[in-house]
């Protein structure tokens, strides 16, 4: 896409505004379907959906190092501590209960993914306002940049946690947005980026 930066992986991001360098804000009730982070999707018409009324369309580039969610995994004890670190956590005990399980009859008393906790952490509400951000400042401490959730075979989310990954940012107009068009899920940029191919 950019001659500056071959290997970077390409996203809209439709949003009411954008600053620079990006952030995270507390997410509202509800509003965090995937985790508390940037969402990010490689199909243009999504951002311009998110965009709505007088938004503004962003073209995202995100380092094509970036660490994904359900790629890392961590002892329980590290798991639970992602959730002491939250000052009020609906369910708590079910929670460790659940996790706890996991650990032992699943990965016996291995690592436990932390897709996981995320999980729990989403269906049972607990990510909202400053929750959502201890945790994916959590979730980056533990070297995780971002999760992906798979819409279809042709489009995907990135829920970014780590600003920093996302290298390069510009606001386009619809028009032009959409002459630009949409890009290839990360999975496949990633792959394309390994066998030297361009966007």
């Amino acid at each position: 896409m950019s001659e500056d930066n071959p290997n970077l992986l390409y996203f809209w991001h439709g949003a009411r505004r954008w600053n620079n360098p990006p952030a995270l804000h507390p997410p509202r009730k509800n509003r965090y379907e995937h985790g508390a982070g940037l969402y990010l999707s490689n199909n243009v018409e999504r951002a311009v959906q998110y965009s709505k009324n007088g938004g503004q369309l962003v073209l995202c580039g995100v380092s094509p190092d970036v660490q994904l969610l359900d790629k890392v995994s961590l002892p329980i004890d590290e798991i639970l501590q992602g959730i002491d670190l939250l000052p009020r956590v609906r369910n708590r005990h079910t929670i460790e209960l659940f996790l706890k399980s996991v650990s032992e009859e699943r990965f016996f008393h291995g690592d436990v993914p932390l897709l996981f906790l995320m999980n729990e952490l989403i269906t049972s509400d607990n990510l909202s306002g400053q929750n959502g951000l201890a945790f994916a400042q959590w979730l980056v401490s533990k070297g995780v940049d971002a999760a992906v959730q798979k819409i279809d075979a042709n489009e995907s989310y990135v829920v970014v946690f780590n600003p920093k990954v996302i290298v390069t940012s510009r606001i386009f107009d619809k028009g032009t947005a959409r002459q630009l068009g949409s890009f290839l899920p990360l999975d496949q940029q990633q792959a394309g980026a390994k066998n030297g191919l361009r966007m």
